[in-house]
């Protein structure tokens, strides 16, 4: 038989123990969501066989998690022409291509600008596009290995899908001395391209890149992050070369998530 004693020592352990959970569930609240992505972005850097920059997607993903954004990276390696016939079958919002661009030119004139690849060339590969002249090769800054590029037949002919409005920036040189690949892109469903107008450092571009994301992460537009990006970089000290867009009635466009 339990004391009296005995029994209000239990009563009271039994009032504190009761409040103390009620006390719990008043102060208790469900972990907040995990925050899903509301957007992808790709970064292609077949640029690094030659120019790498370890630190350039990092720097770029921290941006575009601002605007939770999640950031796929290609490596030289994986930065081949099944990629880029494939890359628009993506929902990216932000594609940045740094890689090599070659301007080809016809009696003094650029014509139109060729896409780096990093697979090596071969002229025994893909040969009936090369015989089309749907791909094209070209020649590394520091040796003489070729690699493939991608021309604006390719683009407009081999290309699958629409880009559905992704911001495209060409991160190499000269990617928009002429309109002609940066149309073929808005045809493909890109909703602007912005690039250089002439030969850029590998450095310059690079600080470019990353302005240019953090502009457009935090809801600037395309026209004001690229006048932002030139007020704080200033042309290429090297060659000069200025950022610009196209088309011009597209700098209103801002990055938004899917």
């Amino acid at each position: 038989m339990t004391s009296p004693k005995l029994g209000k020592c239990i009563l009271v352990a039994i009032l504190v123990l009761g409040i103390g959970c009620a006390a719990l569930l008043l102060t208790w609240s469900p972990p907040p969501e995990p925050r899903v992505p509301n957007g992808r972005a790709a970064l292609l850097d077949s640029l690094a066989i030659e120019f790498p920059n370890p630190v350039l997607s990092r720097e770029i993903e921290e941006a575009l998690r601002e605007a939770n954004f999640t950031l796929d990276v290609y490596s030289y390696w994986n930065v081949s022409v099944d990629l880029y016939r494939n890359l628009p079958t993506v929902v990216y919002r932000l594609i940045i291509l740094r890689v090599h661009t070659a301007a080809y030119y016809k009696e003094g004139r650029p014509v139109h600008v060729a896409l780096g690849t990093g697979e090596m060339y071969s002229e025994r590969k893909y040969l009936s596009l090369q015989l089309k002249k749907r791909l094209g090769a070209l020649v590394l800054l520091t040796s003489d290995d070729r690699y493939f590029a991608i021309p604006p037949e390719f683009i407009e002919s081999e290309m699958q899908g629409d880009f559905s409005g992704a911001i495209i920036i060409v991160g190499g040189c000269k990617g928009l001395i002429t309109n002609v690949t940066a149309r073929l892109l808005v045809e493909r469903g890109a909703s602007v391209v912005i690039g250089w107008d002439e030969d850029v450092t590998a450095d310059h571009a690079d600080r470019a890149i990353v302005c240019l994301v953090k502009r457009l992460a935090a809801g600037d537009t395309v026209a004001s992050a690229v006048a932002e990006t030139m007020r704080l970089l200033g042309p290429d000290p090297k060659y000069g070369a200025k950022l610009k867009f196209y088309p011009p009635e597209a700098g209103g466009v801002r990055l938004v998530g899917g």
